[in-house]
């Protein structure tokens, strides 16, 4: 197959060294590639050490809080859907908690924006994909920070009775940038505590259109409000208010190798000791490392 050499050979072996690499025209690769089934299986020795290290550093988050724990939110309503649930995300912390803690069990039912940081995704994101699967169950779970960005598209929800769920995690503030300000720079906040505005999403909501607007704030409530959220038949908006330092591990921060992650209090360290600490605000970065 002829290759057409490009600037972007330049990409290869930037950071990693890769162990096989192609640089060719998009559409000749690519129709190449479908002419060819290539089946690799992993050794099982390989599979069973995978599966050991995720037994051992299984995800875990502080289960013995009264505060609403959004893993706790994301795990319920992973068991309610069954799994069977389109879910979309904006961009934060809300986004690592909906991948760590949704257990999938269906493939493409993740729409996120990945790494490309879009803040306010969710929404819109929720309202093509249930436009395009309307059988579907498609929840958008999403932060105040995030929503904040699209909110407008609530009233496109309802104005064309786009029956999507969109769960809002509420931390009064930008949940990834604090906590990366409290790790890194000694918990010097900057434009990422909204504590002093006023917004209140569920009025929002209902102005825009939305018959199930309504807010949970008590851990005693969740499950309940959770299966309303789900039932409804129709656009449905749940906000939770969950605990403001809830913050999303293993975290690793810039300029730092795998070697050197913060797995936080409640996920095992493969150096055998804790790291990030009880509360990641109450260390510097130095002290973690």
């Amino acid at each position: 197959m002829p290759i057409r050499v490009t600037s972007f050979e330049a990409e290869i072996n930037k950071v990693k060294r890769a162990h096989w690499t192609h640089v060719g025209d998009a559409k000749d690769t690519l129709l190449s590639l479908m002419q060819h089934e290539a089946h690799v299986q992993a050794p099982l020795a390989w599979l069973g050490h995978i599966k050991e290290l995720k037994q051992r550093y299984g995800m875990n988050y502080d289960r013995a809080s009264l505060l609403i724990q959004p893993q706790f939110v994301v795990e319920k309503l992973s068991e309610i859907t069954g799994g069977r649930a389109i879910v979309t995300t904006g961009v934060g912390q809300h986004q690592m908690w909906a991948a760590q803690f949704f257990d999938f069990v269906e493939p493409r039912s993740f729409l996120t924006s990945c790494s490309m940081g879009t803040m306010g995704f969710g929404l819109p994101a929720a309202i093509g994909a249930q436009m395009g699967r309307p059988d579907a169950v498609v929840i958008d779970i999403d932060g105040d920070g995030s929503m904040r960005m699209n909110i407008g598209d609530l009233e496109t929800a309802t104005t064309y009775g786009v029956p999507v769920k969109v769960l809002l995690f509420n931390n009064v503030g930008d949940g990834m940038i604090r906590q990366w300000q409290r790790l890194f720079y000694d918990g010097r906040l900057c434009v990422s505590d909204k504590s002093l505005h006023r917004k209140d999403f569920v009025m929002a909501a209902r102005a825009d259109g939305f018959e199930f607007a309504q807010r949970v704030e008590a851990l005693s409530e969740v499950e309940e409000k959770l299966r309303a959220f789900v039932a409804f038949d129709g656009p449905a908006f749940l906000e939770v208010m969950i605990d403001k330092d809830a913050d999303v591990f293993p975290m690793v921060g810039s300029g730092m190798s795998y070697s050197e992650m913060i797995t936080g209090p409640f996920i095992p360290s493969r150096d055998g000791q804790e790291s990030g600490g009880t509360r990641a605000g109450h260390q510097t970065a130095s002290d973690m490392f």
